[in-house]
């Protein structure tokens, strides 16, 4: 049976507050001539389209303003776009090294986005400014996958092959790792970093060393993490779980029949959970699943 032709996978998810959440993704039947990114918005219930977008997008990030929380959207050109309220604005970062994005993360006050070839660009008074010094390698196929950081002084960033970096706000330094699979996601909180990826592993460490506290050989990767209700969930593509101690327990998500994941944001009390067409989130108490309408079984 063909799809819906608005149908759209979703690639990521940025909960804005309450009731409040952007979804990115891409169409299932889309067209090479037509645009290659979505972006809908839900906000107590009722969806609107944000936008499309000429280029795949790679990331969603949050930062809180002075008038407020503004979302920016990453493409994998290096576009970023900007909401607040009801402002749209549009930035580049001008580079000429013609690499592509993977993602884009908050740290302390400033947005960070990185990519192929090891590349990282810190937003400072809305210019985008390379800090990649010593840590780009300019190969298409060594990446970043994600950053995070306790502080702009200790940031980590994970990627390709296992890679893990450290930066003290001055140098990067290439960490020792504790495996060869790739990095996906780095979440540092709490005074703790954790790192997953790849061949469903979960690593918690610091740049004196990591210990491993899961490998679910069942599992293609650990997509992400969010720590929230004083634990950690971890999503793969089709499983959620929590740490419990120094073990991964899977969620139940009763009473939705939810069971494609990926994707996690958290913030104002709500977790969202976002990935292939479902989309779901949890209060603390009950998950519940939001419907988006293209989506919807026919």
């Amino acid at each position: 049976m063909a799809r819906p032709p608005e149908q759209m996978n979703i690639i990521d998810v940025a909960c804005l507050g309450a009731d409040h959440a952007c979804l990115a993704g891409f169409l299932f039947a889309w067209d090479p001539e037509e645009p290659r990114g979505r972006l809908a918005l839900y906000e107590r219930g009722t969806w609107s389209r944000l936008g499309d977008t000429p280029e795949f997008i790679r990331g969603l990030a949050v930062l809180d303003e002075t008038d407020g929380a503004a979302l920016y959207v990453l493409l994998r050109n290096g576009v970023i776009h900007r909401f607040a309220g009801s402002e749209h604005s549009a930035e580049v970062i001008e580079d000429q090294r013609n690499l592509g994005f993977r993602g884009i993360d908050v740290v302390g006050r400033h947005l960070y986005a990185y990519g192929m070839g090891h590349q990282v660009f810190r937003r400072e008074d809305g210019r985008w400014l390379a800090i990649d010094e010593g840590l780009f390698d300019g190969e298409p196929f060594s990446m970043l996958n994600s950053i995070h950081g306790h502080s702009e002084r200790d940031i980590y960033a994970g990627g390709t092959g296992g890679s893990i970096f450290h930066f003290d706000g001055r140098r990067w330094q290439r960490l020792e790792s504790p495996t060869t699979y790739g990095i996906e996601k780095i979440l540092c909180v709490g005074g703790e970093t954790y790192a997953c990826g790849f061949n469903g592993t979960l690593f918690r460490g610091d740049r004196d060393g990591w210990e491993t506290l899961a490998v679910r050989h069942g599992e293609a990767r650990m997509k992400d993490m969010a720590f929230c209700f004083d634990r950690l969930y971890v999503a793969s593509a089709d499983a959620l779980y929590t740490l419990e101690g120094d073990q991964l327990e899977t969620v139940s998500v009763r009473p939705t029949d939810v069971d494609v994941f990926g994707f996690l944001s958290y913030r104002d009390g709500q977790l969202w959970s976002g990935g292939g067409e479902r989309l779901i989130r949890f209060d603390g108490e009950t998950w519940t699943e939001v419907l988006y309408p293209p989506n919807q079984p026919v």
